[in-house]
């Protein structure tokens, strides 16, 4: 018996006695049905089972069919009964190993902004496949609104499961920073300028000339053209950008000049040196505002003390801009050009300027030097001179005085010109009030003896102290020389004495009670004794000068007879 599990030739070769063999062959059929292997499956996973052509098929579940279509939980065992077409029974057992469905898993449900991006990773399996192709475990996603995700999650054995969430997106909130603002330089916006809207929560970028980055209304000073960012955040933490443009606008340019040293009571012009169309200008004085005008202005002012001045400039923008000149008051030079004085007439005087460090006088034509502070005045007639003085700092003052011009007096004498020698000489003055001999003899009269030719002057002071001056020559005859002679120098008393003088113009004697004129006289001398007698002659000459001599003579008494 053979039992051949395939179609198998079967070969006989026979021996006889003699050694002889021969062979034969026979081929036995087996009918053959192959047998189905064990399967893998996946949970829940519909798989199709088909045997080998048969006549008739019966199944472990039941089915007649040579193909089955079969769902499984657990592994189980299935069993095959097929009849070929020998009438053979063919049996088969297939073992079906069922693999549990990997744990998919998504992840949660989850909410982004608009325009956020977020990943998503799926556990469970080896292997993955989202819908939107992305074949990893974790994918980045950016929806632009709600959508779902899925994800088919694939193990080791090749066993899928999916699984899913949503990603909800909520919309970016409506972020406005406001509309752009311009300050000026050195300026902060003011608070309300710029009130950002959209959110509940706000933040600035850059952190650089803003006073808060985390308010809806921040300030900004910032120096120079500058872009901000607000991140504006919703309820739903959600945030949305816009943008502010801050233009700093610069302030108007201001220059009134440097400091400036001015003369009391001077004045001062005014003026910004570089004006722009459609400035407005304000002038201040020390804390008070003085004037404002709409254009560029140019104004003189006067100051008599230290101050400062403010130029403020206000510009098409509203930018505001100011400079400062001080404007340093010299003290008022003090000028004096001397007290008025009277003088007299034909005199000098000097005039006292004072105050300063240069000087001109007016009118110059009768002063010696018209830029002294004390030059000589010869004025003819009442004269008022000014004089204006510069100081140091080319200050001016002017001043002036009167000199008044008193009449002067007329000095005179009288009094005889023409005297003799040794005569008293009486002279008068006369023209003032005071009067000054040249041997300063304090009177109008003035007597002296003349003794010499001479020139007798007189200065007269009236009472303004005017003066004036007066002289006369005296001539001084010489007195006669007198030459006497006589007869007799001794004689008696009954005799005749001739006397002669010589020297004169006219001689007149004295002789005893008698008076005698001529040159020559002859007389009986009278004598009661014995007796020396003296005989006097007074000699005149022309000039009615006089001189005086005496002849003496022993007279005896002529005895009676």
């Amino acid at each position: 018996k053979v039992y051949p599990i395939i179609s198998t030739k079967y070969i006989v070769t026979v021996t006889n006695i003699a050694g002889c063999t021969a062979t034969d062959d026979v081929m036995v059929y087996v009918t053959y049905v192959n047998k189905i292997k064990d399967i893998n499956v996946c949970q829940n996973d519909e798989i199709t089972i088909i045997s080998d052509k048969g006549v008739s098929y019966l199944w472990s579940t039941g089915d007649t069919t040579q193909a089955v279509s079969l769902k499984f939980d657990d592994t189980t065992t299935i069993y095959l009964n097929l009849t070929d077409s020998l009438g053979c029974h063919h049996y088969d057992t297939i073992n079906v190993y069922v693999y549990p469905l990997p744990l998919a898993d998504a992840g949660e449900n989850v909410s982004i902004c608009e325009g956020a991006k977020i990943t998503l990773t799926a556990t469970g399996g080896k292997y993955y496949l989202w819908n939107n192709n992305f074949t990893t475990s974790s994918i980045e996603v950016n929806p632009v609104s709600t959508v779902m995700y899925y994800v088919t999650v694939r193990d080791s054995n090749n066993c899928s499961n999916y699984d899913s969430l949503e990603v909800y997106v909520f919309p970016k909130p409506i972020a406005n920073a406001g509309p752009d603002i311009s300050i000026c330089y050195g300026d902060t916006s003011i608070i309300g300028m710029v009130e950002a809207t959209g959110g509940v929560k706000y933040e600035w970028f850059p952190n650089e000339s803003i006073s808060d980055t985390t308010v809806y209304n921040p300030r900004f000073y910032p120096t120079t053209t500058a872009v901000y960012y607000v991140y504006v955040t919703d309820t739903n933490n959600c945030y949305n950008i816009d943008t502010l443009v801050v233009y700093v606008n610069m302030l108007p340019y201001v220059n009134i000049g440097p400091d400036t040293n001015i003369c009391y009571n001077d004045s001062v012009k005014l003026r910004n040196r570089y004006p722009v169309k459609g400035e407005k200008y304000s002038w201040n004085i020390g804390l008070t505002n003085l004037f404002e005008f709409s254009k560029d202005y140019a104004v003189k002012i006067p100051f008599d003390d230290t101050t400062y001045i403010t130029l403020i400039v206000t510009d098409t923008n509203g930018c505001v801009n100011s400079d400062v000149k001080k404007i340093n008051v010299i003290p008022a030079v003090a000028v004096d050009a001397g007290e008025d004085k009277t003088i007299c007439f034909g005199l000098m005087t000097n005039l006292n300027g004072s105050g300063g460090i240069k000087y001109k006088w007016k009118p110059s034509y009768d002063l010696n030097n018209d830029t002294l502070p004390n030059p000589l005045a010869f004025p003819i007639t009442t004269t008022t001179y000014y004089v204006t003085v510069k100081d140091f700092y080319q200050c001016t003052a002017s001043d002036s005085v009167v000199i008044y011009i008193d009449p002067s007096p007329v000095a005179n004498i009288s009094g005889k010109t023409k005297v003799c020698y040794n005569d008293t000489v009486i002279l008068s003055g006369s023209g003032g009030v005071m009067y000054y001999w040249n041997d300063s003899i304090m009177d109008s009269i003035y007597v002296y003896n003349a003794k010499n030719d001479t020139i007798i002057r007189l200065v007269v002071e009236n009472e303004y102290g005017c003066y004036d001056t007066a002289q006369i020559g005296i001539k001084v005859n010489s007195l006669p020389d007198i030459i006497t002679l006589q007869s007799d120098d001794t004689l008696c008393s009954k005799e005749v004495l001739h006397l002669q003088a010589y020297g004169g113009y006219s001689y007149t004697w004295y002789i005893d009670d008698s008076v005698y004129t001529g040159n020559v006289v002859s007389f009986k001398p009278k004598v009661s004794e014995d007796v020396i007698k003296y005989y006097k002659v007074v000699v005149a000459d022309t000039n009615l000068c006089v001189s005086v001599d005496s002849v003496y003579a022993y007279v005896k008494k002529t005895p009676y007879v």
